[in-house]
């Protein structure tokens, strides 16, 4: 008996040490995971930033990172170009009478796998794309991302609020530039690249977005209104919302 007991002993140290490797991999893996999270909400803004950019200070072009810090639209981390142990790169078009403005905005793990295992891409179409990429540069060709399906209806509420402020900003922008004081359609607003092309058919994120507008009269301002309903109740959302 007492010739087994260091044998027993070894088996129980190994167990605990192959134990705590693993628990140590789990949470690694899990550190990773929460990482890329951080990094899918911190582009969502970035590429928001771009549009009110575009509309206001860019006269029709987008901006670099540099740039929209200087605006205000996004903080001192994110315009250094490196947060949450990834590498954010932007790569801008401007406008010319046949090509319309565009951007490209890239996010790619610093130090691939530790940092992060997906790299992501997104750009005008507001589409975002991401995969393992072994730490190389995602593109426009890798899978969609929903960003919103990872929090369900949640976040479909966060996303469609958002998408509703972009709306507001494209209104207001239409109004004091192509509408001469009066608001537009969706159609109207994607036209003049004023909104994200993903918001042109009025249904994003499991909600369907209505705009009512009214012309001015010589007697009353230009009016609009806009309403975002669940598309399936409970399921998609639980809240409707409104803005005008």
């Amino acid at each position: 008996m007492q010739r087994k007991l260091p044998a027993i002993l070894t088996l129980c140290s190994a167990l605990l040490i192959a134990s705590v490797a693993i628990n140590i991999n789990a949470q690694t893996l899990d550190a990773r995971h929460f990482g890329e999270r951080f990094v899918i909400k911190a582009i969502t803004p970035i590429q928001g930033a771009e549009f009110t950019y575009s509309s206001t200070y860019g006269n029709g072009n987008f901006g670099t990172l540099s740039q929209l810090y200087q605006a205000g639209l996004i903080d001192s981390v994110l315009a250094s170009g490196e947060k949450y142990g990834y590498s954010f790169a932007m790569s801008l078009t401007p406008s010319s009478p046949d090509v319309p403005a565009s951007f490209r905005l890239t996010a790619t793990p610093i130090r691939y796998p530790k940092t992060g295992r997906r790299s992501f891409y997104i750009d005008t179409n507001g589409e975002l794309h991401g995969a393992d990429k072994n730490g190389m540069v995602a593109t426009a060709s890798d899978p969609s991302i929903d960003s919103c399906a990872l929090y369900g209806a949640a976040g479909n509420e966060k996303c469609t609020i958002a998408d509703l402020r972009q709306l507001h900003g494209g209104e207001m922008a239409y109004a004091a530039t192509y509408g001469v004081n009066n608001y537009g359609t969706i159609g109207k607003l994607s036209e003049y690249s004023l909104i994200q092309p993903r918001l042109a058919d009025g249904v994003e994120h499991g909600y369907s977005f209505t705009v009512v507008i009214t012309v001015q009269t010589q007697q009353t301002p230009a009016t609009f209104k806009i309403h975002a309903t669940p598309l399936t109740y409970g399921v998609s959302g639980i809240r409707s919302f409104f803005i005008d």
